[in-house]
């Protein structure tokens, strides 16, 4: 005689691990890879996942965006690193999905894509000023960006 609930948990793990190809993307991102160092660098070999490449190209995004000047490429590297950042606690090496700064990151991201929304919005509705606007823009607001006007 057979348990039931032995035989429904085995069908809810195969089917739940191949639910829309997933397994391959986890593996492909949580493989093993050699990398080949030159000797003078270091006599060892050293392994890293795509996993990781995400999770320190994450950081490289980072702090490329501390160094731009402008407010709106700032945030578009922002979200860039966020977004890449997503997939290295969601595919964490050691085999959990790291939901805490998986949620700060998407929260990030969706503050981030508003900023950038504003910023080009306004940067449209600039463009699109009236003449009698830009009359008064550039004989007494010349000083300022036709943006904040």
């Amino acid at each position: 005689r057979r348990n039931p609930i032995k035989i429904v948990s085995q069908r809810c793990s195969s089917t739940s691990t191949n639910a829309g190809g997933s397994d391959a993307l986890r593996n492909f991102l949580l493989k093993p890879r050699t990398l080949i160092l030159p000797r003078w660098i270091s006599p060892n070999h050293h392994t890293t996942t795509i996993s990781e490449v995400c999770g320190h190209f994450s950081f490289f995004l980072v702090a490329i965006s501390y160094a731009v000047d402008d407010f709106l490429h700032l945030r578009i590297i922002a979200v860039a690193g966020s977004a890449v950042m997503l997939c290295f606690t969601y595919f964490h090496p050691h085999g959990r999905v790291l939901w805490l700064p998986f949620k700060w990151n998407a929260f990030f991201i969706a503050i981030n894509s508003y900023r950038i929304g504003k910023v080009l919005l306004d940067r449209y509705f600039a463009e699109k000023l009236s003449q009698d606007m830009l009359k008064i823009r550039n004989s007494h607001f010349y000083i300022m960006d036709p943006i904040d006007f």
